[in-house]
Formats: structure tokens, C-alpha cells, sequence
């Protein structure tokens, strides 16, 4: 009888526990949810830098969504390429790591000598709230997807690739910055010398040269495939975030791009002195030469005066991509001359000046009448001495 009576009681004890609520915090909840917790090794990684005065409440909540944020990518992007990445998993989710801790920081750096600050001047304020951890996640999926479309049989490349997104930019993160003497580094340099750091036992490994080839390229000229690839990857990570910054829809290219209203900005420089240089654009013999570099911030300036949101003409990065479409938009316009050859962006000529030594440059030849100001221009030359007395192409 007594048995029965103790047994009663344990039930019933048990009945009110169930009623009872338990609290838990997310940074409770998220070590037991995140796969790869148990490989981390983070005193490793980066030493303790001190703690910021904040209301642990809200520091607390954005260590919970960050874990929650990297758990997903986690499933959706490592996970099912497990297999791929064996033998650099633990370098991975020491990157992991490293991004769901300081992550927070700026996707964009305003640091004078680096790399990317010319382009944040133009791009910064739509990006300034896009999180470094948000834009390299982003970029690791595009890259793997682009990966994916590219190759028959992507398996030997995706460790590359991964790695080389997950960690390109590194670099930015304040307290790596601030590591043994990066202040001043360009952020690729700095995100190479940290993950040489997180994968010293694979030093020498051919994958982690291609690895750090294709970080150190990222905002570079380059005719490496898999550096293209993570070129590729940022600039449509950044396009979709602008877009997303500004609440409104890009356009392609072909869309914005108007043949006879970049003309007619060209048109309004030819043979009009440039700061002492007449090498901007010049007329002779039916042909106004055009530099490179001026018909590529020709239509910079087209674009942001259409408030069109298309990130070729915003990085300098992707400005051999810009002038390739300029060129192809030119042609198919009837408005190149034979000069420039099927394939080609520009032509290098001989410049003969009246004063001084000839001068050799990369030009765009464009029909003279293609211009609908051309008599302007022709005006311009006639009433100034003529600094050019011959142009011979090369």
C-alpha cells in the first residue's frame, strides 16, 4: 500500500513539472544546434580582443542570430559538399568561425590605401549596412553555383573555391586588420596571410596556391578562370545587395545602355583639351580616337545620371568587363572602324605631337560619323593649333 501511495505521488509530481516553463537563451540553444562546434579549436583562430561596453541583452541576441544565420549556410552549403571538402573541413569551420564572431563589421573598408576604397566612395553608402558575414555567405553560394554551371565536373575545384570565397575578404575584419602590421595592407594581401595562417599544415599544397591566387586577384586584371569566377561572384553578390539596399530592381545592361546618348557625352569632349591633354578623345582623317579609360567613366557617369543600378560600371574592378560591352555595343552599331579588329577592345597606336616625343596608347577607333556634333568638334580642332601631326596604329 505504501509503494502504491509513493508511486501515486511520483506521478503527480511528474504532471506539475510538465507545466513548468523553461527559458533558454539562443547562445544556450545554438552550440547544441551547430554541426561543426565540436571541430572548432577557437583560442587558434585569433586572440581575445577586449569587449566592446554593450547591453548584453542585444549582444547577446546578435550572437544568436549569427549562429543561427551560419548554422543555415552550414546545412545548405558545407553539409551536402562534405565529401568535397574533407580534407579542409577543419580550416573551413575555423573560417566559419572567425566570420559568426566578427562578422558584424563593414562589407566595405574606408581604409585610404586599400584596393577597394575608390570604389567604395561610389558604392558605400548603398552597402554600408550589409554586414561582412552577409556579403561573403552570399558570395560562397554564387561562386559555388557559378562553379557548378561552369564545369562538367566541378568536385576537384569546389575546396577552392569555397575556401578562397568563405575567406577573400578577410581581411576587412577590424581586429585581423589591426594583426601583425596589416593597418596599411590591401585587404586581399591580409586575407591571404590569415588563411595561410588558418591552413599552415597544407603550406606548399597546389590547392591553397590556387586558393590564394584567386583572393589576391579579386580586384585585379586577370585571365585565371576560377579568379574571374570570384569576380564574377562578388560583383553579383554586390549587385544583389544594392539592389536590395535601394529597394529597386537592377537593369541589364543592354537595357540602360544607349548607344547614340553615350556618343553624344563622348561627343562633347573630343578635341576639347583635358587638364593639358588632348588624348581623351581627338578627330583626324574621319576617326576620333577614343582612351580606354575615358569611355569607360563616360558611361559611369551615364549610368549615375540614370540612377540605373548596375555594379559594371561602379567597380573599378570589373572595368575591362565594361569597356568590353561598350566596344560590342559600338560595334554592332556599325560605328568602329576597321582599324580594330573583330575580338578586340582597343588598338595600340603611335601618336606623333608637334612638340615632344611620340606617345604610344591603347585607343578605341570610332567612325567620325557616328557623331551627330561632329562639325562642333571639327570646329574646336580648326580654331587650335594642332598639337597631333600623325597617328599610326601598331
Amino acid at each position: 500500500m505504501f509503494e502504491t501511495v509513493r508511486t501515486i505521488f511520483a506521478i503527480l509530481r511528474e504532471q506539475d513539472r510538465s507545466r513548468e516553463s523553461i527559458v533558454l537563451s539562443l547562445d544556450d540553444l545554438c552550440p547544441l544546434w551547430i554541426k561543426y562546434n565540436s571541430s572548432f579549436k577557437q583560442e587558434d583562430v585569433i586572440k581575445e580582443t577586449a569587449e566592446r561596453p554593450q547591453d548584453t541583452a542585444t549582444d547577446q541576441a546578435g550572437n544568436g542570430k549569427a549562429h543561427i544565420l551560419v548554422q543555415a549556410f552550414y546545412s545548405e552549403v558545407i553539409e551536402p559538399n562534405r565529401e568535397a571538402l574533407a580534407g579542409v573541413l577543419e580550416g573551413v569551420n575555423r573560417i566559419m568561425e572567425v566570420l559568426e564572431r566578427y562578422g558584424d563589421c563593414p562589407s566595405v573598408v574606408t581604409v585610404v590605401t586599400d584596393v577597394e576604397r575608390a570604389e567604395v566612395t561610389r558604392i558605400g553608402d548603398m552597402l554600408s549596412k550589409v554586414t561582412l558575414r552577409d556579403h561573403t555567405l552570399n558570395v560562397t553560394r554564387i561562386a559555388l553555383q557559378l562553379l557548378k554551371d561552369t564545369y562538367h565536373n566541378p568536385v576537384g575545384y569546389i575546396p577552392v573555391v569555397i575556401v578562397a570565397a568563405l575567406g577573400h575578404d578577410l581581411g576587412k575584419i577590424p581586429e585581423m586588420r589591426s594583426r601583425n602590421g596589416y593597418v596599411k595592407a590591401d585587404h586581399p594581401k591580409t586575407s591571404v596571410s590569415i588563411l595561410e595562417d588558418i591552413f599552415q599544415k597544407d603550406m606548399g599544397a597546389h590547392w591553397l596556391k590556387l586558393v590564394t591566387k584567386v583572393i589576391g586577384e579579386h580586384h585585379q586584371s586577370t585571365t585565371d578562370p576560377l579568379s574571374e569566377l570570384l569576380k564574377d561572384a562578388d560583383g553579383k553578390a554586390r549587385q544583389m545587395e544594392i539592389e536590395q539596399a535601394e529597394r529597386k530592381a537592377s537593369l541589364s545592361w543592354e537595357e540602360w545602355f544607349d548607344c547614340r546618348g553615350f556618343l553624344s557625352k563622348v561627343g562633347e569632349t573630343v578635341n576639347v583639351t583635358q587638364t593639358g591633354s588632348a588624348f581623351r578623345a581627338f578627330s583626324m582623317d574621319g576617326t576620333v580616337y577614343c582612351d580606354a579609360t575615358f569611355l569607360y567613366e563616360t558611361a559611369r557617369v551615364m549610368a549615375a545620371e540614370k540612377s540605373i543600378i548596375d555594379i559594371t560600371p561602379l567597380r573599378d574592378t570589373d572595368k575591362d568587363k565594361a569597356l568590353r560591352r561598350i566596344v560590342e555595343v559600338l560595334r554592332k552599331s556599325d560605328c568602329l572602324t576597321s582599324d580594330l579588329g573583330k575580338g578586340y577592345t582597343t588598338r595600340r597606336y603611335e601618336i606623333e605631337v608637334e612638340q615632344g616625343k611620340p606617345k604610344k596608347m591603347l585607343l578605341v577607333p570610332v567612325k567620325a560619323s557616328a557623331f551627330e556634333n561632329r562639325d562642333e568638334f571639327e570646329a574646336i580642332k580648326a580654331s587650335h593649333p594642332p598639337m597631333i601631326k600623325r597617328i599610326t596604329p601598331l
